[in-house]
């Protein structure tokens, strides 16, 4: 009765703003949620963002203020995509650094979580003004994140990964504030949909390295010394991920069922693929100094022949013979055009879990997909 008094005059989508974002202790009502949805569909302008953006600030109650950054992560996942560019324009909307709530013990220790969560939507948006698209949505609209992925040129990849790690990090610092009587529900509904935008950004990040280990034969001194670089930050992340996941299953925010592989690329492979660019690194480096100390001024080096290269290659104990064999090192890695999905240990790639369909990724009744 007081939502409908207090949203008397409003809009229709400032209505659901509102009654989305209200003071209590229930969760952000999914009706409400679609109807911004099919709003910002509409091709009459909106202000939803702006709308949004009114219920937060810093003296705001923590429950208003959690359930506003859930609400802008849940849009900027499933409705129009010119509710992306809105936010991007409305200033400071996720300001929040200095929020903190001290009413009571749980407000305290909840506004720890929203200004990391905070942080972690502000660096989404960062993310997708960098790539002029949602990592998340093309894994969802593509019939194939595999040949998604291997339809980047090397360039992109080159582009893409790091920014996609650098969000999955700010991601998997978002502790549950886990006080007393456990996980707030509020803030359990915001790592639901922290969770499902982990296992496509693990999705993303294991394809990529497989793709990048098919062209690894191709790579320069430069882009192997890149690779090493990602690659020890993914073993990093990786245990981190690992960490994290596990204590939402601790705290039964997520369901175990639902958890990756997370030895999708087993730690042999990482440890055979970092000597195998260290190797190639250094031999390119190598050949690199030769040529120039060998070829007189004036004159065009003369391509190494391939008895050179490969003893060269040979020399770090890594037999190249033909293209992709050096591979071996690690294990037969399939092609991009392998109909087979279960080498990556994910059977359902467009959310990156297990086993079950995405239909069945429904925690709390609610399905997101």
């Amino acid at each position: 009765m007081l939502k409908s008094v207090v949203g008397y005059g409003m809009r229709s989508y400032e209505k659901a703003v509102l009654k989305a974002t209200w003071n209590d202790d229930s969760t952000s009502s999914e009706e409400h949620v679609e109807a911004l949805i099919e709003y910002s569909n509409r091709p009459v302008k909106h202000d939803i963002a702006l709308s949004i953006q009114s219920r937060i600030n810093l003296k705001s109650p923590w429950k208003v203020v959690l359930k506003s950054i859930t609400l802008i992560h849940r849009l900027l996942r499933d409705a129009d995509e010119s509710f992306t560019k809105d936010v991007l324009h409305a200033n400071m909307i996720l300001a929040v650094e200095d929020y903190l709530d001290q009413s009571t013990p749980v407000a305290a220790g909840e506004s720890e979580f929203i200004v990391h969560y905070a942080y972690y939507v502000s660096h989404k948006l960062h993310t997708y003004n960098e790539l002029g698209y949602w990592i998340e949505r093309k894994f969802r609209d593509c019939s194939s994140p595999i040949e998604w992925v291997s339809s980047l040129p090397m360039q992109e990849l080159e582009r893409v990964f790091p920014l996609v790690m650098s969000s999955f990090d700010r991601l998997t610092s978002c502790h549950p504030s886990d006080q007393f009587d456990g996980v707030h529900p509020i803030e359990q509904k915001s790592h639901l949909l922290l969770f499902k935008d982990a296992l496509r950004f693990y999705s993303f990040l294991t394809i990529s390295i497989f793709q990048m280990i098919d062209q690894v034969n191709s790579f320069d001194t430069t882009t192997c010394e890149w690779m090493i670089t990602q690659i020890a930050h993914f073993t990093k992340l990786n245990a981190k991920y690992k960490s994290w996941a596990s204590k939402l299953c601790k705290l039964e925010i997520v369901d175990q069922s639902f958890l990756p592989n997370f030895e999708t690329i087993p730690s042999g492979t990482i440890a055979n693929l970092q000597t195998l660019l260290v190797g190639r690194s250094r031999n390119a480096s190598k050949n690199k100094a030769r040529s120039r100390s060998r070829t007189p001024k004036g004159n065009k080096p003369k391509s190494p022949s391939k008895a050179s290269h490969t003893s060269t290659v040979e020399e770090n104990g890594i037999s190249e013979g033909k293209a992709g064999s050096d591979l071996d090192l690690c294990f037969p890695v399939p092609t991009s055009n392998s109909t087979d999905i279960d080498f990556l240990g994910i059977s359902n790639l467009s959310i990156g879990a297990k086993r079950g369909k995405s239909e069945d990724f429904d925690f709390n009744g609610t399905n997101y997909e």
